[in-house]
């Protein structure tokens, strides 16, 4: 299977600097020219998808809704593909954040992302949502499958992450530059990442 990874263009939550977890925000006008060029890429190398899927979250299926327009499918939104979220601070800004929770380090937090943060989802839980994740589309498509993931640089770490069967976390946020990013996998390979996983 071909498995290819969209994190979502600029949204105006990232332009206000703001942590957006699952506040939704739409795209910001630059990040509509940027899912285009991303659109006029696709269409230029070949690219046709059989399965796209999106997270609900606004930012990333406006990104979704631009990609699909050079087929004749459309996005299907999926919940655990949304940003992991960041609960008291979803929405803020860093200096609104500490002006609300002055007693919160957030130079920890941030080295965290955010996992201390009241309400947010801890790190087991957001590894647990990226199996998941992983193990659906292994379940549900076939070796000869292209399937197109259009979702958050948050989250996404986790599911590849579980794709190459570690609990190990790789920062991806600043690495939109290379996107778009695929992986092969087929079944024999994911088995024995599997099998790594359950022996580490």
């Amino acid at each position: 299977m071909r498995l290819v990874f969209v994190r979502h263009a600029e949204s105006t939550g990232n332009v206000e600097g703001r942590w957006q977890g699952h506040s939704d925000y739409p795209l910001s006008s630059r990040g509509y020219v940027q899912a285009e060029k991303l659109e006029r890429y696709l269409k230029e190398t070949g690219f046709v998808p059989t399965h796209v899927y999106t997270s609900p979250l606004c930012r990333a299926a406006q990104t979704a809704s631009i990609l699909v327009r050079s087929w004749s499918g459309h996005a299907a939104e999926w919940d655990e593909l949304k940003e992991f979220d960041v609960g008291l601070v979803s929405g803020m800004t860093r200096e609104e954040a500490q002006k609300e929770l002055p007693n919160v380090d957030f130079d920890l937090e941030e080295s965290r992302q955010l996992a201390g943060v009241k309400g947010a989802e801890s790190l087991i839980a957001r590894r647990d949502r990226g199996r998941r994740i992983v193990d659906k589309i292994v379940e549900n498509h076939n070796n000869k499958n292209v399937v197109l993931i259009v979702s958050h640089g948050g989250i996404l770490q986790y599911v590849i992450a579980a794709l190459l069967g570690t609990n190990r976390v790789y920062l991806l946020w600043n690495q939109v530059e290379r996107i778009p990013q695929h992986l092969q996998v087929d079944q024999r390979t994911y088995n024995r990442c599997k099998q790594y996983q359950r022996s580490y």
